[in-house]
């Protein structure tokens, strides 16, 4: 079974994105994304990180599905989850840089 991919398919439906225009945002080919979307090929982790980037959904969320340990969250929670993090991550580099 094809959790990851059918997630991240599920994911790009819900934000209105086509094929096309979502890869161009991660950087990779219509090709590629859709291989692994079908699970003909998996990503490689910069690419998960871009895709959680551009998707605006948390890295450990999409990384539980690649043995089917989650179960899917609606997008708006995804977005508000993935935003607290990033918030968290940012403060924490701006108080270790200083």
């Amino acid at each position: 079974m094809n959790y990851l991919g059918e997630e991240l398919k599920r994911i790009r439906k819900e934000n209105d994105l086509v094929l096309e225009i979502a890869a161009s945002r991660i950087g990779i080919s219509r090709y590629h994304l859709s291989f692994i979307e079908r699970g003909e090929r998996k990503g490689s982790f910069p690419i998960m990180v871009m895709i959680s980037e551009t998707y605006e959904v948390p890295l450990d969320y999409l990384s539980k599905f690649i043995n089917g340990q989650a179960e899917e969250l609606p997008v708006p929670l995804l977005k508000e989850w993935y935003s607290r993090s990033k918030e968290v991550a940012d403060q924490f580099m701006v108080e270790v840089t200083v």
